[in-house]
């Protein structure tokens, strides 16, 4: 449903990484989702950490905001909360598009 996508604008030199982009962050959600069910607070921290900096890097401000909430419920070990941020950024993810100005 094209219509509920939401466009991300990026420089153009960076919109042929956008792919590049996408799959590393499903990566590193797919890594937090499965580290969650064991427990490693640890490592759903520097997933979020690595997925804040390519975010960044490509102007995705709103990923890269809700990856401090991550950071903060890994602080408290709050399971039910990063379950909840994860499934938001899943849908954050099957949302973007990203577009040159």
């Amino acid at each position: 449903m094209e219509d509920r996508k939401k466009a991300v604008i990026i420089a153009s030199d960076l919109i042929d990484l956008a792919p590049v982009l996408m799959k590393s962050l499903w990566k590193d959600l797919d890594k937090m989702k499965l580290s969650l069910l064991e427990d490693d607070f640890t490592e759903v921290r520097e997933c979020a950490h690595s997925s804040r900096g390519a975010a960044l890097t490509f102007g995705y401000t709103q990923y890269a905001e809700k990856m401090i909430l991550v950071r903060n419920a890994t602080e408290q070990k709050d399971a039910k909360e990063l379950q909840k941020i994860c499934a938001e950024l899943e849908e954050m993810l099957n949302e973007v598009v990203f577009q040159t100005d």
